[in-house]
């Protein structure tokens, strides 16, 4: 092969190298079927570095994420005794702070014919289980397997770091709060309870929800304008609106009950 060729080959192969994030934990081969036999690799060195500079046994702690999983802390065939020194979960050190474990996932996790596997859940541990280790969020370690894509989060459009009130009008019993972040709709049900609802537009949504059952009634509300925003009342309660930045807190009978945060 001609050298310089080679010296080529080497740069590209060490950029490639350079731009790969730092894994913490990961399965060859990538992305596997549950009857294949995978090998598990974990770096102490990455995540939390919880166990970095460890030169004792490296224990791993895992579950199952399947389609009956209610969430990630739903793991199914959880597998290693925390804190005991269980033979079944001892990785093998392979040096510079890799340590592997060799499986194949159905078998490893007792999963049964009808059960399907998404992801692997990993906690990497020292024999008592003083030292974890997890992501760099401190967080349990998936991957994914059997062809599942992780869903991408996106960030809430419901949070913000604070409101200021736009205007505002009363609508018979109700009053309507419109916002830089949507609309409020205060609705009074009876003379001791109020209903509050935030919408993500200017419109109210109608809600399809069978929890409440109960009609608002026609009773008499009162608006006052202050210096600090609105008062809203029935004859037991109040809604006090504070303008900017946009809060509300409530009152019965004049004794403070909730604030908003």
């Amino acid at each position: 092969m001609n050298k310089n060729f080679r010296l080529l080959l080497f740069a590209i192969c060490l950029l490639v190298l350079i731009k790969l994030p730092a894994q913490v934990a990961w399965l060859n081969p990538a992305d596997p079927s549950p009857t294949d036999t995978v090998v598990l690799t974990y770096n102490q060195n990455e995540g939390n570095k919880g166990l970095k500079d460890w030169n004792g046994t490296v224990y791993l702690h895992t579950g199952a994420i399947t389609k009956k999983s209610i969430d990630g802390g739903d793991w199914k065939h959880v597998t290693g005794n925390w804190g005991e020194d269980d033979q079944k979960v001892i990785m093998t050190s392979i040096g510079n702070g890799l340590h592997q474990f060799t499986f194949v996932i159905n078998d490893y996790y007792q999963l049964r014919e009808e059960e399907v596997v998404q992801q692997l859940a990993f906690v990497f541990r020292n024999l008592d289980g003083s030292k974890v280790g997890k992501t760099a969020k401190n967080e349990d370690i998936f991957i994914p397997v059997n062809g599942y894509i992780t869903p991408v989060k996106k960030a809430a459009k419901y949070l913000y770091s604070s409101r200021k009130l736009i205007s505002y009008q009363k609508n018979g019993s109700n009053l309507d709060l419109r916002t830089d972040h949507g609309l409020i709709h205060i609705i009074p049900f009876s003379e001791k309870i109020i209903q509050v609802k935030h919408f993500e537009g200017d419109e109210p949504v109608k809600d399809s929800s069978d929890a409440v059952i109960m009609e608002p009634q026609l009773i008499l509300t009162r608006l006052d304008e202050t210096d600090y925003g609105l008062r809203f009342s029935t004859d037991s309660l109040t809604v006090i609106i504070n303008k900017e930045p946009l809060f509300l807190s409530y009152l019965y009978h004049g004794d403070s009950i909730l604030i908003e945060d």
